[in-house]
């Protein structure tokens, strides 16, 4: 079958992740295929088939493969390949969710102990170069040529999986079933090449393996049409999810004991693929169940649900694979709990949603991946919890109910969207997608690499009875494109915003758009040395942003509102403790009432000339001195409020403004105050808001909200 030796590499990308470079991954789960093979994997680009199929599955597109193929050759002339696009240097690169191995055709059955060799020595090279990735074997079709050779190869496959805990694709068990109930479908080209059609079937067979879920229904490709492609479809899913020979089936045991025991379940027998399990107990014992299972990683469940009404349910997993096809649900509304822990080499894939409603999950290793939704907490919880220390946790959605709580201490947390809604996040979260905060409770850090929406103050503002309630860290981090838009006031013990790394790193005030709407950010960083230190970096965040559009602390609502900026400010609460005010004023508003008044040129004035000068001392344009400059935005501005009024100067005031002006501006010094009023004027006119530099549309995604820190009274 070798027809000549030229490389075949094929690459498939499906949507937003055609334009992602290898180190880089998506917030999905399970998206990154390498397959390694001959001509069975080549023919027809099965592994494009597959992308076809997740195509139209109406799931994110989340599926990426490189391929290294070449015609007539085993796993042992992969393996003594080292050219720069072989199967050696792909894997290489990192970042896989799965490896396909595919050996030469005949050696299932003339040479399976080379088979098991090879694809021993892959194995092990995948777990050492992608450790999270999950080796996938091809259990092929039967050639013509080897009539009844099936059952061998499904055995020698099998026994494979079992060894390394890989999981198997069983194509030639579908290629077999769909022969017995669609004989007139064609599925071989010659002896052993697939048609069409039977790289579909193989397509298929591998997306059920691969995301754990049905590819019924889906649009076909150009040139099979909908009634074949259905019943390929059904076979592919009957194979692998076993739904034909499904049972339901409890834990029967008196106490505790490992999963891998028949007699422990009734009825007797391990779970199998498509089975619905229920652990569950009520006669007040606290049972462990070990999950030892050798078939696990080729065995998908139907279901899986662990709660107790009295005493406790735990099942604990250190290694293996727990494969899930529906729903995982740890306890129920009505009191029952349940428990898992993980930790080890273990792994659990969940194709759909799970639940933790009542009791516990926790994570001190191994890798955990919910292709769909993690739910903690419900509104008739008692309490959810989820805790991760170790290993991986990858979600499409994590999300955070009533009576639920969330605690990251370690491990590697990555889901595209983390929701706070009504529950309570501890500990150091990091988020890498979109962390939405709507309500609930912060206890913790928040690192941010991706962006976050605080809807809600998690903090409380202090009275003359209790001092603020100050709960929340965040650090605006990552080398992309970092943003947290504060939608709501916030108390905070603390902020940093890492400008100096590379990409952008936001923290954007978004102030509503109304007349005297703007956001109040309190921080208490504690002592005076953390007060300086805090205010350094908030004083450089706020300057950066005005010179580098989005890239340190700036506040969106004032796009349309010339002559404001961001200022910030120490101030002492209700309860005597000092903290770092930072709001949208006019320029010139130095001790941040919302107006420029005769106090403030009095703070500028005593301060004129200093360096490393503050806001409140008069440097409101952050390049920390006290300037001239700094006098002549204050002046343009004098009168003004943030909400849009205007107070008429006094003539004793306009006195005290022109006599500094003829001090201090010698080669001005026949130019009226009011001449200087309207050089300021003319500059807002011109510039909009002057020095604050508008938002490019390229950098950011402008965010309007009806949230509404504060307003003027007057």
């Amino acid at each position: 079958m070798r027809n000549g030796r030229a490389k075949t590499t094929c690459a498939y990308l499906v949507g937003i992740v055609a334009a992602l470079g290898m180190g880089v991954r998506t917030a999905s789960a399970d998206n990154r295929q390498l397959f390694i093979g001959n001509s069975l994997t080549f023919s027809n680009n099965l592994p494009g088939l597959v992308g076809q199929l997740r195509s139209v599955s109406g799931a994110p597109m989340d599926y990426f493969q490189r391929s290294a193929t070449e015609f007539g050759v085993g796993l042992d002339w992969h393996w003594q390949d080292t050219s720069p696009d072989g199967a050696h240097a792909l894997l290489g690169l990192g970042g896989w969710d799965g490896a396909v191995l595919q050996d030469l055709s005949i050696n299932a059955t003339d040479n399976p102990n080379r088979t098991r060799s090879y694809v021993r020595l892959w194995d092990g090279e995948i777990k050492q170069s992608a450790p999270e990735a999950v080796t996938y074997l091809f259990a092929h079709w039967e050639r013509q040529d080897r009539p009844g050779s099936q059952p061998v190869i499904d055995s020698l496959y099998a026994s494979m999986g079992a060894e390394l805990d890989a999981t198997v694709a069983p194509v030639g068990k579908a290629w077999g079933r769909l022969e017995d109930v669609r004989p007139d479908i064609g599925l071989y080209a010659d002896v052993v090449h697939p048609t069409l059609r039977g790289s579909y079937l193989a397509a298929a067979t591998f997306y059920a393996s691969i995301y754990g879920q049905s590819p019924v229904g889906f649009a076909p490709p150009q040139g099979i049409n909908s009634v074949d492609a259905a019943a390929m479809q059904n076979v592919a899913w009957d194979v692998v999810s076993g739904r034909q020979t499904a049972a339901d089936r409890g834990w029967n045991a008196a106490g505790g004991g490992d999963w891998n025991e028949a007699a422990n379940w009734g009825p007797t027998g391990i779970p199998a693929a498509g089975d619905r399990v229920v652990l569950a107990q009520n006669d007040g014992a606290n049972r462990v169940i070990n999950y030892v299972c050798a078939d696990g990683a080729s065995t998908l469940l139907g279901s899986l649900n662990i709660s107790a009404t009295s005493g406790s349910v735990k099942l604990r997993q250190a290694q293996n694979t727990l494969r899930v096809a529906g729903n995982l649900v740890l306890g129920d509304s009505s009191g029952g709990s349940g428990d898992y822990e993980l930790g080890g080499t273990g792994r659990i894939f969940a194709a759909r949603d799970e639940q933790v409603v009542n009791g516990s999950f926790v994570q001190h290793g191994g890798k955990h991946v919910i292709l769909q939704k993690l739910s903690v907490g419900d509104e008739a919880g008692v309490n959810a919890s989820y805790l991760l220390d170790g290993g991986v946790l990858r979600a499409d959605v994590v999300e955070v109910k009533a009576a639920g709580t969330f605690t990251q201490l370690g491990g590697f947390l990555e889901a595209r969207r983390f929701n706070l809604a009504g529950g309570k996040v501890q500990g150091t979260l990091h988020n890498r997608g979109l962390f939405d905060f709507s309500s609930g409770v912060f206890q913790g850090k928040l690192i941010n690499e991706g962006r976050a929406m605080l809807g809600a103050n998690t903090g409380k503002v202090a009275t003359s009875e209790a001092g603020a309630g100050a709960q929340m860290e965040i650090e605006v981090s990552g080398e992309g494109s970092s943003l947290v838009i504060a939608s709501a006031n916030q108390d905070l013990k603390a902020l940093v915003v890492r400008h100096e790394n590379d990409g952008l790193q936001g923290f954007d005030l978004a102030s509503g758009g109304g007349a005297g709407e703007y956001r109040l950010i309190r921080i208490y960083p504690g002592d005076e040395a953390a007060m300086a230190e805090a205010e350094r970096g908030l004083r450089g965040a706020i300057g950066n942003a005005l010179s580098s559009s989005g890239d340190g602390i700036f506040d969106s609502g004032l796009d349309e509102r010339p002559g404001t900026r961001v200022g910030i400010g120490r101030r002492v609460d209700l309860h005597q403790d000092g903290f770092l005010l930072m709001r949208p004023t006019v320029i010139g508003d130095l001790n941040l009432d919302g107006r420029v008044s005769i106090s403030d040129f009095i703070d500028l004035a005593a301060n004129f000339q200093s360096m490393d000068a503050t806001w409140d001392k008069g440097d409101v344009n952050y390049d920390g001195s006290v300037t001239i400059a700094d006098f002549i935005e204050l002046a343009a501005n004098f009168g003004m409020s943030y909400s849009g009024e205007v107070v008429p100067i006094s003539s004793d005031d306009q006195r005290q403004l022109n006599a500094f002006a003829t001090a201090n501006v010698p080669e001005v010094n026949c130019i009226c105050l009011w001449g200087i009023v309207g050089i300021g004027a003319a500059m807002r006119r011109r510039h909009g808001r002057g020095a604050h530099a508008t938002i490019k549309e390229s950098a950011r995604t402008k965010t309007s909200t009806s949230a509404k820190g504060g307003r003027e009274d007057s």
